[in-house]
């Protein structure tokens, strides 16, 4: 399944999440924010995330907490650039912060987390549960769909110098699929664009990631 987290910043120890997109294997997205402490944050990374742009009220008078923080998706709830707005919770501490952590550990129990450089969502969501009492019980195997695009490049570099069909074209696969990587560069070579609407936000950029592993490996994890 596929995540983004859309952070304050990138210091696990004094940034916190604000915004998580979930792809189950069924082809549901869930979206969640939640409230942060703004004094902490760095504004660069609120800014690239376009926080202010889009975060949603903290008013959760016409819907539960509990609806609040299971789903973004409530019949009650609108927004212009998604189906369903949900209302951010004052805060998730507590009881609701634990039920959302064992809702999630629910959703993505057994299952392999796929995105682009998952470890550093994988790790913000990990704290997230542990700081609940929640154990997270998704699979200790992470997939990171940049890794495996670059691993395709190269692939096919190998087939094309192998078959001396274009040797220049080669070239610039490898010259793509070699560190550091450019997204954008992995994503283009194999087909894959991404609109600036939804680049960082955490489920367009989870959308992102099932689209380049959709076009190497053919199918949806």
């Amino acid at each position: 399944m596929f995540i983004d987290t859309e952070t304050t910043g990138l210091d696990p120890d004094k940034h916190s999440i604000w915004e998580v997109a979930l792809i189950t294997p069924d082809g549901a997205e869930h979206v969640w924010q939640f409230p942060v402490d703004e004094m902490a944050a760095d504004p660069f990374a609120l800014n690239i995330g376009r926080y202010w742009e889009r975060r949603w009220p903290h008013d959760i008078t016409e819907v539960s907490a509990s609806d609040a923080v299971y789903e973004a998706h409530t019949p009650k709830s609108r927004r212009k650039n998604f189906p369903d707005q949900g209302r951010a919770l004052p805060h998730l501490g507590g009881f609701a912060g634990e039920m959302w952590c064992r809702h999630f550990r629910d959703l993505t129990a057994g299952c392999h987390l796929a995105g682009a450089v998952v470890s550093f969502d994988e790790e913000r969501l990990r704290r997230l549960l542990h700081s609940h009492g929640v154990l997270h019980r998704w699979h200790y195997h992470l997939i990171d769909v940049e890794a495996l695009a670059a691993g395709w490049l190269n692939r096919h570099a190998a087939v094309l110098e192998n078959s001396q069909r274009s040797i220049d074209e080669a070239a610039t696969l490898r010259e793509l699929a070699s560190p550091p990587w450019d997204s954008d560069g992995l994503s283009a070579a194999l087909g894959v664009t991404v609109s600036d609407e939804d680049r960082h936000t955490a489920l367009g950029d989870a959308r992102w990631a099932r689209a380049l592993y959709d076009a190497v490996m053919g199918e949806t994890a």
